[in-house]
């Protein structure tokens, strides 16, 4: 995965969690403002979609890396054979000699 794509990626959801905060934070402003709920009563709540909300994050993160992993080794497969050797990595046959014959194969006695 390039950098370009990761920062979009970052930005998108950076944006989208901004989002899901600010309407929370006013849902429960105006809950605790109208007296329509308390803190106590809301306790167990938040207590259970915490814990749903983990296992959703947990799933996604998987999700990602799996992703990610599979971006990353599809790049490093992608990468040219001279540029393989440029870095030092042979790639399989390189090290073969190819040797033409004119005419007649070698007597070998």
């Amino acid at each position: 995965m390039d950098a370009h794509m990761a920062q979009e990626l970052l930005n998108e959801l950076g944006s989208a969690l901004e989002n899901l905060e600010t309407r929370q934070a006013a849902l429960l402003r105006f809950l605790k403002d109208q007296g329509i709920v308390t803190d106590e009563q809301l306790a167990p709540y938040l207590n259970e979609a915490g814990n749903a909300s983990s296992v959703r994050w947990r799933a996604a993160h998987v999700r990602l890396e799996h992703l990610f992993s599979a971006a990353a080794q599809k790049e490093q497969q992608t990468v040219k054979p001279e540029e393989r050797r440029a870095a030092g990595t042979q790639t399989p046959n390189s090290n073969r000699k190819i040797v033409k014959s004119k005419g007649k194969a070698p007597n070998r006695a």
